[in-house]
C-alpha cells in the first residue's frame, strides 16, 4: 500500500537541528487533505514528553503545513514534533507515523520591549486582513469577508464603540487607508472577488481587482474608483494600497498569477498580465468618469496600455492614461508604505518569494524565446525600497520579463526569510520612545506563516529585531500616533491543526523606560 512520507528537505530531523523561529514547517511528497491535520494528529512535547499547546496556518501549500507554539520553546532543550497515521493524501493514503527530534537555537530572542495582549471587540471581529488609524482618530479594521469595523478606542486601550461598515461584504478586503478630515473620513479599499474553494478556481474573474472609495455618513456612499485590475486563479490579488504624501498619486500592490513566470496547474493555470506582479500608480485626479475600466486592449478591454507604453513617464502619469506600472518584478507584494520621517518620502514594499514545485520559469511556449524551463526552488520573502520602473526579479512574460532576477534586476533590501510569508508593514512615524529599540522611521512588518512575529527593520543601519512573538497568523500592523503597536491576527481555519484566534492585539513599552 502507497503511503505518504515527508520530504527529506521539509524537516531536519538530526538531533543538533537548530531553529531560529519558535515555527516548524513541514512538507510531505503530495498534497494532504487539510482537515486531517489537527492538533490530535499533530503534537509537539518538550523534553519531558509533555504537549505544548499549538496553533496552525491556514495559507499553507496543500502538501505542507506550519504549526507555532502558543509560547516561546526553551532554548538548548530537545523537542520532539509527531505526526500521526491520521493524516491522510488527497488520494486517501495513510501517513505512517512520523517524528522528528530537534533543538531550539541556544542564543535566546532578545527580551520583549514591547507587551500587550488583543482587544475586546464587542461583536468579535473575523479574519483582520488591514488596519489603520484614520484622521478621526479611530482604528480601521478591514476584514477578509468585506466588513470593515471602526473601533474607537478610551486612553486604556478599551474599545468603547464599535462601527460595522458593510457595503463590501463578501468582498476579499486585503488593502485599506482612510483620508479625509476627522469630520468626513474618507476610506479607500483594495478588493476583489473571494476565492472560497481552498484551492485554484477558473470561476475567479481575472480581471476582477477593485479599488473603491467609501464616503458620507457612515460610510454608505460607495463609488469604484478603479476596476479591471488582474486576480489570480489562486489567492494573489489586488493588495496594499498608499498615497504619496502630499499627492492624489495612489500606489496598488498587485500580485502575480504564477510561481516563476509560467502558468501552473498549483495556481490554476493563468498567466501573467500587463498590470500583474507590480506596484501600479494612479492619479485619481486624473480620471474623467469613473470607474476607470484597465483592462488593457489586447487583453480584451479598452484601456490603452500596452507592452511598449506600460511604464510611468519621467514625467507622471496623464490624463490619457492615469494608471501605469511604477514597478515591476514581484510575485505576491502583500503591502507597501510611502515614509514620512525620512526627506524625500521612500516607497517600501513586501513581497512573498516563490515556492519549489509550484510552477516553472517562462520559456518559449509562455512567449519566452530562448529560455529553457526550470524550477530554481524556494526564494526568501522581501522587504523591496521601490525605484520607479525598477525590475525586482519576478518573470512576466506579457511585459517581456523573462528571465528570473533579469536585467536591471533590484535586489531588496532585506531577505526577511523562507517561507514566511511577510506581509504587513507600516513606518512607526510616533515619538521615540527610549528602551523599546523602535526609533522614529524605522519599519515595522509581520511574518505570517512561520515565525508568527513582528519585526523591526532599521533604514539607516539595516539591521532587524524581533519586538513580539509568537503571535497567530499576523497580518497587518498600525501605529498609533502615541506609539502603541497594533496587530492584525488572522487566525485559523477550523480544522486544521488547532484552532487560532482572530483577533486585533495592542503593544505598548514594557515597564517603566530609563
Amino acid at each position: 500500500i502507497e503511503v505518504l512520507y515527508l520530504d527529506s528537505a521539509g524537516l531536519e530531523t538530526s538531533e543538533g537541528a537548530t531553529y531560529p523561529v519558535p515555527s516548524v514547517r513541514f512538507t510531505f511528497s503530495r498534497d494532504v487533505q487539510r482537515s486531517s491535520i489537527t492538533e490530535a494528529n499533530v503534537v509537539l512535547r518538550d523534553a519531558a514528553g509533555t504537549p505544548i499547546p499549538v496553533h496552525g496556518n491556514s495559507a499553507n501549500f496543500p502538501n505542507s503545513a506550519t504549526i507555532t507554539p502558543r509560547e516561546r520553546l526553551a532554548v538548548g532543550t530537545r523537542h520532539t514534533l509527531s505526526l500521526g497515521p491520521g493524516i491522510v493524501g488527497a488520494d486517501g493514503c495513510g501517513l505512517t507515523p512520523y517524528t522528528a527530534a530537534f533543538v531550539v537555537r541556544s542564543e535566546p530572542l532578545p527580551e520583549a520591549t514591547f507587551v500587550g495582549g488583543p482587544l475586546t471587540i464587542p461583536g468579535g471581529i473575523t479574519a483582520p486582513t488591514s488596519l489603520t488609524f484614520g484622521p478621526d482618530g479611530r482604528l480601521y479594521v478591514a476584514q477578509h469577508d468585506g466588513t470593515i469595523k471602526v473601533l474607537t478606542l478610551d486612553p486604556a486601550k478599551n474599545v468603547t464603540t464599535v462601527q460595522a461598515v458593510r457595503e463590501l461584504a463578501e468582498r476579499s478586503l486585503l488593502g485599506i487607508l482612510v483620508e479625509g478630515t476627522p469630520d468626513s473620513p474618507v476610506i479607500w479599499a483594495s478588493h476583489s472577488e473571494r476565492n472560497v474553494t481552498g484551492g485554484p478556481s477558473a470561476a475567479l474573474d481575472p480581471a476582477g481587482g477593485v479599488v473603491s472609495r467609501l464616503t458620507g455618513p457612515d460610510f454608505a456612499v460607495l463609488e469604484d474608483i478603479v476596476v479591471g485590475l488582474p486576480r489570480s486563479a489562486e489567492l494573489h490579488q489586488n493588495n496594499g494600497i498608499a498615497f504619496e504624501p502630499g499627492t492624489t498619486r495612489l500606489f496598488i500592490a498587485v500580485g502575480g498569477n504564477t510561481n516563476f513566470g509560467a502558468p501552473s496547474p498549483k495556481l490554476g493555470e493563468r498567466g501573467e498580465t500587463l498590470l500583474s506582479g507590480a506596484i501600479l500608480i494612479v492619479d485619481v485626479a486624473l480620471i474623467g468618469s469613473l470607474p476607470l475600466d484597465v483592462r488593457p486592449v489586447g487583453e480584451g478591454g479598452t484601456y490603452p496600455l500596452t507592452s511598449s507604453d506600460l511604464w510611468m513617464p519621467e514625467a507622471g502619469v496623464t490624463a490619457v492614461m492615469p494608471l501605469r506600472v511604477f514597478a515591476a518584478g514581484f510575485r505576491n507584494p502583500y503591502d507597501l508604505v510611502w515614509t514620512r520621517a525620512s526627506d524625500p518620502p521612500r516607497l517600501y514594499a513586501t513581497d512573498n518569494g516563490d515556492n519549489k514545485g509550484w510552477g516553472m520559469t517562462a520559456g518559449p511556449d509562455d512567449g519566452c524565446p530562448g529560455q529553457t524551463p526550470s524550477d530554481p526552488g524556494s526564494h526568501p520573502d522581501e522587504l523591496n525600497e521601490i525605484e520607479a520602473r525598477g525590475f525586482y526579479g519576478h518573470p512576466n512574460p506579457a511585459r517581456g520579463e523573462c528571465a528570473f532576477n533579469g536585467p536591471g534586476y533590484v535586489p531588496p533590501v532585506l531577505e526577511t526569510g523562507l517561507n514566511l510569508s511577510t506581509d504587513g508593514l507600516a513606518e512607526y512615524d510616533a515619538p521615540t520612545i527610549p528602551g523599546t529599540g523602535v526609533n522614529r522611521g524605522d519599519l515595522l512588518y509581520v511574518n505570517y506563516s512561520s515565525g508568527d512575529s513582528l519585526v523591526r527593520w532599521r533604514p539607516s543601519t539595516g539591521e532587524s529585531r524581533v519586538l513580539v512573538q509568537p503571535l497567530e497568523n499576523p497580518i497587518d500592523v498600525a501605529i498609533e500616533p502615541d506609539g502603541t503597536l497594533y496587530v492584525a491576527e488572522f487566525g485559523i481555519t477550523p480544522g486544521t491543526a488547532a484552532i487560532g484566534e482572530a483577533r486585533v492585539s495592542y503593544f505598548v513599552p514594557r515597564g517603566p523606560v530609563r
